[in-house]
């Protein structure tokens, strides 16, 4: 993190850093693109029981609003409802198989398109962020 803030000092960007919870230990796979995903400009997908407290701060000070994904969808998925890939304003790919979170979403203006992940996303250790490198995000 020290690095990072030190690489982006010149470029006047803040790098912050925020505590992640213990979950499921330090063998589960959890990073902060688990726990929210943008899909707008100031919207983003987020399960809230485990968000860094001030990170919810600092978003809803900046004007954020944040959608709550489905409780049920989070567990059943291990997360991979959350980690869904924004393509555009407004525009996001994601996992199939997660009605509740896909309604959210599209009752929301968001644009989802949805691939079949079976063979791609075992076990919920990858999902559509995973599988790009994106050179420019929201």
């Amino acid at each position: 993190i020290q690095q990072l803030k030190e690489i982006l000092a010149d470029q006047e960007i803040d790098v912050l850093a925020f505590d992640l919870p213990y979950h499921q230990g330090p063998a589960a796979c959890l990073h902060l693109m688990s726990l929210i995903s943008p899909v707008a400009e100031s919207m983003a997908l987020i399960h809230r029981p485990l968000m860094p407290v001030a990170l919810i701060e600092l978003l809803e000070s900046s004007g954020y609003q944040l959608l709550v994904a489905p409780k049920q969808e989070f567990e059943v998925s291990g997360g991979l409802n959350l980690n869904l890939l924004a393509t555009a304003p407004e525009q996001c790919i994601m996992v199939d198989g997660f009605p509740q979170t896909r309604s959210l979403l599209e009752k929301h203006g968001i644009a989802v398109s949805t691939f079949n992940a079976d063979a791609l996303c075992i076990g919920g250790e990858g999902g559509p962020t995973c599988l790009t490198r994106p050179i420019w995000r929201l």
